[in-house]
C-alpha cells in the first residue's frame, strides 16, 4: 500500500523474484538481489490481503528453516505448521506458547495451512545480554472444514548478543495472537498490531 502526498492510497499486489550467485569464493556468502518482478494495481485499489494468494505461482511447500533473521525464523516457523512438523514449530520458541507439547500441538488440530504476512519494519531493542525485535503480522487460516479464519499477531523474536557470534540464534519469545475484526483481511490491520 502506498500513501501518497494528498494522503490518498493505492494499493498493489506484486511477484518479486530474488537471485543469489551460488558460485565465489568459499565460505563468503553471496548477496540477495531483486531479478525481476510483476506488480499491479489492485482492483479499485482493494487492499485485502488474500490477493497475495494469486501473486505468484504456486509452488509446492518444501520444508524451510532459518533462524538468521527474525522475519525469516517467523516464516519457518509457519513451513513447520503447515507442513504438520510440530516438533519444529515447537523447537523455535524460547519461551513457548503452551504448557505443553501436546497442548501445542492440539491447538493446530483442525488447521490446514496458514498464510503468513509480515509488515516491514520491524522494532529492534537491545536488553542485557539479548536483542529483541518486534514483528506485526497477518496470518489467514485455513481449516480442515474449508473455512478461514484471519488474525493478526504481535511477535516478538530473541537473539543473545554476547558470547560466541557463531552460536547466535533467533528464537521466539513471546506473541499476542488475536482474530481481526469481522474476520478482515484488510491490510490495515498491520497499522496497530504491536501498538503501546
Amino acid at each position: 500500500m502506498a500513501t501518497h502526498l494528498d494522503t490518498s492510497r493505492h494499493t498493489f499486489v506484486g511477484c518479486f523474484v530474488v537471485r543469489r550467485s551460488n558460485m565465489g569464493e568459499p565460505g563468503v556468502e553471496q548477496e540477495w538481489s531483486l531479478y525481476e518482478a510483476t506488480v499491479l494495481p489492485t482492483q479499485g485499489y482493494n487492499a485485502d490481503l488474500m490477493q497475495l494468494v494469486q501473486a505468484c505461482e504456486a509452488l509446492p511447500e518444501n520444508a524451510y528453516d532459518d533462524r538468521s533473521d527474525p522475519v525469516q525464523l517467523l516464516a519457518s516457523y509457519y513451513n513447520a505448521i503447515n507442513l504438520g512438523e510440530y516438533t519444529r514449530a515447537w523447537d523455535y520458541w524460547s519461551n513457548p506458547p503452551s504448557s505443553s507439547f501436546e497442548e501445542f500441538v492440539a491447538g493446530f488440530a483442525d488447521t490446514e495451512s496458514v498464510m503468513l504476512v509480515v509488515r516491514p519494519p520491524t522494532l529492534y531493542e537491545g536488553a542485557a545480554g539479548s536483542v529483541y525485535v518486534t514483528i506485526q503480522a497477518f496470518m489467514s487460516a485455513t481449516h480442515t472444514d474449508g473455512s478461514q479464519h484471519n488474525f493478526k499477531g504481535c511477535f516478538v523474536a530473541r537473539r543473545p548478543n554476547v558470547g560466541d557470534p557463531e552460536t547466535w540464534e533467533w528464537s521466539l519469545s513471546d506473541a499476542t495472537v488475536q482474530p481481526t475484526a469481522y474476520n478482515t483481511a484488510d491490510m490495515t490491520v498491520l497499522d496497530e498490531v504491536c501498538a503501546q
